[in-house]
């Protein structure tokens, strides 16, 4: 084989790998874009999280970090244990749950000893409502209920932001 054909069949084949690697980082770009922005315009909205019925706990009108999750979602694991060591108080983090019930969510805390405060969004409303398609999907709201932060994916600022409002 002469070194003309090597060289073009490889910068080919390159090329190829190359732009798909684009197309497919454009994609993803693209959407997590689309959520950002569906979350950007839900800043200073308010969530009827005192509406909810919690099935640990209840909601006691302070600032709170609320995280859309579920227990099959490993960034979800994720945050919920990073959440779990940096706040103090369980009661500051709010969960919920669109996918899964009751005695699926109640196994996953009494395995990871998580005492948070959460409840089930059944119909997917609320996550809709807010835009909260991917999870985690963590806000933060202050004590009248009003969103003033928002991450898609693991998010390592929102205690440190939380601790700020």
């Amino acid at each position: 084989m002469n070194l003309k054909l090597l060289t073009t069949f490889k910068f080919s084949t390159f090329l190829k790998k190359f732009s798909f690697y684009i197309i497919f980082l454009g994609v993803i770009a693209y959407t997590q874009g689309a959520h950002l922005l569906a979350g950007y315009n839900q800043l200073n909205k308010q969530i009827p999280v005192s509406q909810l019925q919690w099935i640990n706990g209840n909601y006691d009108q302070k600032s709170k970090i609320v995280v859309f999750w579920a227990t099959w979602c490993g960034p979800c694991h994720g945050q919920l244990k990073y959440l779990n060591s940096i706040i103090n108080n369980p009661n500051d983090i709010l969960l919920i749950n669109s996918t899964e019930d009751q005695r699926k969510i109640d196994k996953y805390f009494k395995k990871n000893n998580f005492e948070f405060n959460s409840t089930i969004d059944k119909s997917g409303v609320l996550a809709r409502k807010l835009g909260a398609v991917l999870t985690p999907t963590v806000y933060i709201i202050n004590e009248e209920g009003k969103i003033k932060y928002f991450s898609v994916g693991f998010s390592f600022l929102a205690p440190l932001i939380f601790t700020l409002i």
